[in-house]
């Protein structure tokens, strides 16, 4: 995930992914689609019945942020009408500031 989403990375304050900045086009988001889609199926050889708690817990939370990723790129599109998604110079802000 991280490399696949390195703003949303360096957003988290992991910064191993900073060299790596993605434009904010179709490409970019049909691979994150992918990638998205084969981890929440690789999540499904995880039997729900069979996990403690907290890996329940973990489990859900982990296919709560896939699915948001899916969502703001097939849903949301805010990369289509909100200029400051756009904004190429945010990644490289975030990175100087150390944020």
């Amino acid at each position: 995930m991280w490399k696949i989403s390195s703003e949303w990375a360096a957003n988290q304050s992991f910064h191993n992914y900073d060299s790596i900045v993605l434009l904010l086009n179709a490409d970019n988001d049909s691979n994150e689609v992918r990638f998205a889609k084969s981890e929440l199926d690789s999540l499904q050889m995880y039997p729900l019945k069979q996990l403690s708690d907290n890996n329940k817990t973990d489990l859900q939370m982990i296919e709560n942020l896939i699915n948001s990723f899916l969502f703001s790129i097939n849903e949301l599109k805010s990369s289509i009408w909100n200029p400051s998604q756009c904004n190429a110079f945010r990644p490289f802000t975030e990175i100087l500031n150390g944020t």
